[in-house]
């Protein structure tokens, strides 16, 4: 099924998964990191998205996303002090590139992040569950 299938890749919940693993490393660290196929659809949407909604829906924001969640279970807001520096690195551009390079007979989708940042993309993995249902 296309949960199952798409788990192993997509899943922010799961520690072993493409997308956490790639979380998990500093940004430094994430240069031209080759992807799946599936991730590198998603995040290249992702990017799409961005530019549609002129950067409301941004999928790089995940550091935001966990601070307003703990600040719920608080049951008040997060500290603008910390919303502040993600706010403006995120009007600063989506913070990540990828490029397709052709690597014998393949192409590939490499992943270059130019800032920090936390990939939050449960939005976008739930449409694409969906699509492929």
């Amino acid at each position: 099924d296309a949960i199952a299938a798409l788990e192993p890749v997509l899943s922010t919940w799961s520690p072993e998964s493409e997308i956490s693993r790639i979380n998990a490393r500093p940004w430094a660290e994430r240069k031209e990191l080759p992807l799946s196929a599936t991730l590198g659809t998603l995040l290249r949407q992702g990017l799409r998205w961005r530019t549609a909604t002129r950067g409301a829906f941004d999928c790089y924001a995940g550091d935001a996303i966990a601070l307003w969640r703990a600040a719920v279970k608080e049951g008040k807001e997060p500290d603008a002090a910390a919303l502040a520096p993600l706010a403006q690195a995120a009007a600063s551009g989506p913070g990540y590139s990828i490029v397709r390079r052709k690597v014998g007979k393949d192409s590939v989708d490499l992943l270059t992040c130019d800032r920090a940042g936390t990939f939050n993309i449960d939005g976008l993995a739930k449409g694409m569950i969906i699509d492929q249902a």
